[in-house]
């Protein structure tokens, strides 16, 4: 998956915290919301910006999270775990690169439909 790829659907779905989201998905959008906030840091172009998107990304990013974890067929609530000092963490780090269930889980199927927020008709995702 590209990163414009895994992104969107992040976005798009971003308070939408059933189903499974691929490790690509989830990484990909991390790694954008990171290097925006390092890009914006740096130049120092604004604090009230930096803080706009710190508190947008909020949501989606517990939301993505839920769903990596139902994809290795984990509850949501695993989050907590990172409440732990120290420990917490790096479990979930582990947590998040676990390998996707094959087939389907508690959580849904590998075929995951989507709707389109364009012409609000389904369609299916393969996600790999």
């Amino acid at each position: 998956m590209s990163p414009k790829e895994s992104v969107t659907p992040v976005l798009r779905h971003y308070a939408t915290f059933s189903g499974r989201a691929s490790r690509s998905e989830y990484w990909w959008f991390h790694l954008a919301l990171w290097l925006s906030f390092v890009l914006l840091i740096v130049p120092l172009i604004g604090i009230l910006i930096y803080v706009v998107i710190v508190l947008g990304s909020i949501i989606p990013s517990v939301a993505v999270s839920a769903r990596r974890l139902h994809d290795s067929n984990k509850s949501g609530w695993y989050q907590l775990i990172g409440l732990v000092p120290f420990i917490g963490g790096i479990a979930l780090i582990v947590l998040y690169a676990l390998p996707s269930d094959k087939g389907e889980n508690k959580y849904g199927s590998l075929l995951t439909d989507i709707p389109d927020s364009d012409d609000r008709k389904p369609r299916i995702r393969v996600i790999k």
